[in-house]
């Protein structure tokens, strides 16, 4: 037992050793940028094939969801936007198997099924892949908004989840010189003393596949039991407890108007999102109204959220000094909304009416 262990750590050492020498005599491109999200069995993995780009490149980002089999996943589409991002393409679950099977988008496809697949995938599991090619005009530090995500068990119980926020950085054009069109340059010779090399090179191959093997060993016996799935709390308690928590922060007390109605305006826009399954994060005001005239809402609730949110916008957009009557019962007004249009239990008359 001793000596395995001693000659594992041996193994370990010398391929960190090994995995440091030719890495720094040359410059690689960004590996892919992925995100993993779990609630029970449920499971979403998103990744970027770029995390720095310049103005206009293109960059492929896909989702891969996994839940158990009887399941029905469900996105919803996208409009032209995504944050800062234009749509410029997209792939739904069939159209990426078929281009999958005809070897088009390897890179992803292929490293995508190794975060998900460590082990055999399991039976009683349904996968869709969805595939975005987007772009942005923008330079900074972006991200790529969270995207809702809906799953219906075979109980009929819907749980909502939100995909991570995937982070990007967008450089500008270093200089003008680089937008002209220049002549291709001829293939330069270099000499490559192949025989110099090819044994450090095979040792260190094998090092790594060593490390490798141990290193999958280790994960194996460290290996949790999956926990079971449990659906998500109901959208009125999350509202409620965001609330709560931005009452006991003080900012209306410390004259901070503008990150006050900010927040109020992210949890009403949060819980709609979730109440409604829809876009309220990313969409404008005006497309949230839309949307909502043709949900089963009330329209004094319909009317009470559209207004609220047209007087968040004034003060965070348009530099609006709210009155003290509107800035003291702001709050309370969207505790309201929430309260009045919270999903009931069957037992307590169900879902409300849509008014005339």
């Amino acid at each position: 037992m001793r000596t395995r262990t001693s000659g594992l750590g041996f193994f370990i050492a010398a391929a960190i050793i090994a995995a440091g020498w030719p890495c720094s005599a040359r410059s690689e491109a960004p590996l892919p940028v992925s995100a993993r999200l779990e609630q029970g069995r449920i499971r979403i993995v998103s990744e970027l094939d770029k995390a720095v780009i310049l103005v206009g490149d293109h960059i492929q980002w896909s989702l891969l969801i996994e839940a158990p089999a009887g399941s029905e996943i469900r996105i919803l589409p996208p409009g032209h936007e995504l944050g800062p991002f234009f749509i410029l393409d997209y792939l739904l679950p069939g159209q990426v198997r078929e281009e999958a099977e005809k070897g088009g988008w390897p890179r992803i496809k292929n490293r995508i099924a190794g975060l998900l697949d460590r082990d055999r995938p399991e039976p009683g599991v349904v996968r869709e892949q969805y595939r975005f090619t987007i772009t942005s005009y923008l330079t900074g530090e972006l991200s790529i908004p969270p995207l809702l995500v809906t799953v219906i068990d075979r109980e009929g119980k819907v749980h909502a989840l939100f995909t991570q926020p995937a982070p990007v950085r967008v450089a500008p054009v270093t200089s003008p010189d680089d937008l002209m069109i220049r002549d291709i340059a001829g293939p330069v010779e270099l000499p490559v003393p192949v025989a110099g090399y090819w044994r450090p090179l095979a040792a260190l191959a094998g090092l790594l596949a060593l490390a490798g093997l141990a290193l999958l060993l280790l994960l194996r016996r460290r290996r949790k039991p999956r926990p079971e799935l449990i659906p998500l709390r109901p959208a009125h308690e999350l509202a409620f407890e965001e609330l709560a928590a931005l009452a006991g922060e003080g900012l209306l007390e410390a004259g901070e108007f503008e990150r006050y109605y900010t927040r109020l305006s992210h949890i009403l826009r949060k819980y709609l999102a979730l109440r409604y399954l829809i876009y309220a994060l990313e969409w404008t005001t005006s497309e949230i109204a839309e949307r909502l005239a043709g949900e089963p809402i009330d329209y004094a609730d319909y009317d009470a959220a559209r207004r609220f949110l047209e007087e968040a916008d004034r003060v965070k957009f348009g530099r609006h000094l709210p009155s003290l009557e509107e800035r003291s019962t702001a709050l309370a007004r969207v505790r309201a909304i929430v309260e009045r249009t919270r999903e009931l239990p069957p037992a307590e008359g169900g879902e409300r009416k849509e008014a005339a």
